[in-house]
Formats: C-alpha cells, structure tokens, sequence
C-alpha cells in the first residue's frame, strides 16, 4: 500500500487533509480528514502521521506492506514498528507483520504548545485513557489537553468527499 500526495484544502467551514491510496486490495482511493476552519493551522502538508495510524491496521490485515511518500513523526514511527503493530496481531490473527517504509522522519512542529489529544466514546476504554493520561499522567508533555471529535460513519455517511 502507497500513501502519497498529502494535499490540504479550505472553504469557508472547513480544512480539509487528504492523502491518495494505492493498494493491491483496494484500488486507488482518497483518504481524508476534515476539522473545522479555525483548526486548519494544526494540518500540516508535511505530517503524513494521520495516514499511517489510519491504514497501519488495513496494511496488515492484507499483508501489504506500507510505503509513506512523506514525513512521518520519529516518535511515531518507532511506536508503530515497536509496539502498535504487535497490538494490532494480540488481537487479530489475521494481522500480519508488515514493512513500514518511509521517505523521511522529522518532528513536524506547527505549535509552541505541544497537543495532546483522543477521542471520547463514552466507553470504558475512554474513561480508562482519560484517567490515565490526563489524571494520572506526571509528565505535563504527554498529558491529554484536547478532545477529538471522530466521526468514522456512526454519525452520518459522507459519500462525496468534495463537499466536505
């Protein structure tokens, strides 16, 4: 699976981060994101970060291996390689072992204040991270200072992408 072509794009509600896919198993399609116009600032063209923990689990259910035309965190990276991957195959024989390949890795800093941020459900899995990284978290750089609003279809299907 290839991520390229990180592009962003504004209208006057919305900041829009998109990625193109190329995959074996599922074509040639776009991935995208969308907060609104006053956040377009915490998109950055040269942070292909989101991509990764999107189609990291998708990679490795169909054993391709993912290839990122773009910067990703080093922090990010090593986690994914070290640990999220070994999560992923805990829970799912089906996840293989995959190479992650990509073109640079640099810290992306767009903030002098560091964000920190989940989402939140409203399940035990929430409350759990809340606890333990905005409660119990000692370090002031790892502690939750942002929710997310994640809306994966659970609140409405957007077919076209382009009039988000």
């Amino acid at each position: 699976m290839v991520i390229s072509n990180c592009t962003i794009s504004n209208n006057e509600e919305k900041a829009k981060i998109s990625f193109d896919i190329s995959s074996e198993a599922i074509g040639n399609d776009t991935l995208w994101f969308t907060v609104p116009i006053d956040y377009k600032d915490a998109l950055a063209k040269e942070n292909y970060d989101p991509a990764l923990i999107c189609m990291l689990y998708l990679s490795m259910l169909y054993g391709e291996d993912l290839i990122i035309k773009g910067n990703v965190s080093p922090k990010l990276y090593h986690n994914v390689v070290w640990y999220v991957e070994g999560i992923f195959q805990s829970f799912n024989n089906d996840a293989k072992k995959i190479k992650i390949e990509v073109d640079n890795l640099e810290a992306v800093k767009k903030y002098d204040n560091q964000l920190n941020a989940t989402g939140f459900s409203g399940g035990v899995d929430s409350f759990c991270t809340i606890y333990d990284h905005l409660y119990l978290e000692k370090q002031e750089e790892y502690k939750i200072n942002c929710f997310l609003f994640l809306n994966v279809g659970s609140h409405g299907k957007y077919t076209d992408p382009s009039s988000i």
